[in-house]
């Protein structure tokens, strides 16, 4: 999935690019409904074993992370000028292509690949 939204670096053109979207964002669509299933699942399993509901906690750690991010996609926008010479609408600098692709490709899938990192990390095995 990662590299996938590197796919959004390709398109040299409006119905190149609209078609990659549109590849991507069914890939997308899907990661994001499998996170929504997986923690009910999660919430299940923990009600489950400890008789104690717990979803609020659930949750607001989503919600937390969720913060999170946002810092994240300041940095991203932090790095736009020092990368690519952005200062404005006004100004994009020299290479507003390359400052859009670098947004919409490689923060993404930077993001995605690391989240797939840490994922390899979790135990997956459900212990009874």
């Amino acid at each position: 999935m990662g590299l996938s939204a590197l796919l959004l670096f390709l398109p040299q053109g409006l119905p190149a690019a609209l078609l990659a979207g549109a590849l991507v964002g069914a890939g997308f669509a899907g990661v994001r409904v499998t996170g929504e299933v997986v923690m009910a699942k999660v919430i299940d399993l923990d009600a489950e074993r400890t008789e104690t509901h717990r979803e609020g906690a659930y949750y607001s750690l989503v919600g937390l992370l969720g913060r999170a991010a946002g810092a994240l996609v300041g940095l991203a926008f932090a790095l736009l000028t020092p990368l690519f010479g952005y200062v404005s609408g006004e100004n994009p600098g020299p290479n507003p292509e390359a400052a859009f692709r670098f947004l919409v490709a490689v923060v993404p899938g930077t993001a995605i690949l690391l989240a797939y990192a840490l994922t390899a990390l979790f135990p997956h095995e459900v212990k009874e």
